[in-house]
């Protein structure tokens, strides 16, 4: 029997196409987007990398869903509508005990609530409905209060929509699963990175950690070039502007004719004792004026 923690190597195929997918297309919708006027030609780096965030954020569910498919006894639906009634709307609403209540599912149907993951136990017939965060930034208590109050008004009549498409549900149950154990949700609603394997039974972190890896992997194979193309430029500008400078200023070899003064004096060296530029500069000065006083003299 394998480990528990050991993933299957269809697991793995899988999760590094998801991976490979998602920088692929940020890449793509990168190279389709305006630069911005300030970052210029490194406009593809920043926009790449929001679209990876955005995109890996998204494709949480389905590696939680990968994981979960290693046990048969899990049914595991992705983007499953569960109708948002009133009647269920007003009794979450009024904070009502909602451990007995049984809601139609099919009146006053005000919208429809589409679950990251709905998860049902075949052996106990135990409905998950779980929402999925990224959770790398805290949320506003008004944003993740109003998440929560969603999940429980599609919860209330999950069982009764379930059992209208043929399947047994005898209980239900509702959260979040924070990725990164950083959204802020209500600590009784959420699973966060060290709960979210102990809660099934499964490897699910072990899947996500491999996901992050490979997006990781998918981003040095596309952004290196890039990168390497960039700095390239940056270089080579910053490389000629030193070249020219020091160029211009440099004493280089010439090949004019040297007056004899110059010539004799071309040999000097200063090997005991520094020697700026200014102290030469009146070296040469008082050597020069020796030396025509000397010329006039003969």
């Amino acid at each position: 029997m394998p480990e528990r923690d050991a993933l299957s190597e269809e697991t793995k195929v899988l999760i590094n196409d998801l991976a490979r997918s998602v920088v692929t297309n940020a890449m793509a919708t990168a190279n389709q987007s305006e630069p911005d006027p300030m970052l210029g030609e490194f406009s593809i780096l920043a926009s790449v990398l929001r679209s990876v965030v955005t995109r890996a954020g998204q494709a949480i569910p389905d590696c939680v869903a990968a994981a979960l498919s290693g046990d048969d006894q899990l049914t595991v639906l992705r983007e499953h509508a569960l109708p948002l009634t009133r009647a269920a709307a007003e009794v979450v609403d009024a904070n009502r005990q909602m451990g007995s209540i049984e809601l139609a599912h099919d009146a006053q149907v005000m919208g429809s609530y589409h679950a990251d993951l709905a998860i049902l136990d075949t052996a106990t017939s135990h409905l998950t409905i779980l929402e999925c965060r990224r959770g790398s930034v805290p949320f506003s208590s008004p944003k993740t209060n109003a998440a929560l109050r969603t999940l429980r008004i599609a919860s209330l009549t999950a069982r009764r929509a379930f059992e209208s498409n043929g399947y047994r549900v005898n209980s239900v149950s509702c959260g979040v699963f924070d990725r990164y154990g950083r959204a802020g949700y209500d600590a009784a609603m959420t699973l966060g990175p060290c709960e979210i394997d102990a809660a099934f039974d499964v490897p699910v972190r072990a899947v996500l950690d491999l996901f992050d890896q490979a997006i990781r992997a998918e981003l040095c194979k596309h952004l290196l070039p890039v990168l390497r193309a960039l700095l390239h430029v940056e270089l080579c500008a910053d490389r000629t502007a030193t070249i020219s400078s020091a160029a211009g200023n440099a004493t280089a070899p010439s090949r004019k004719e040297h007056s004899p003064a110059e010539a004799q004096d071309r040999s000097h060296l200063s090997l005991n004792k520094i020697v700026g530029p200014a102290e030469r500069r009146r070296q040469t000065a008082t050597l020069t004026r020796r030396r025509n006083l000397d010329g006039n003299l003969h």
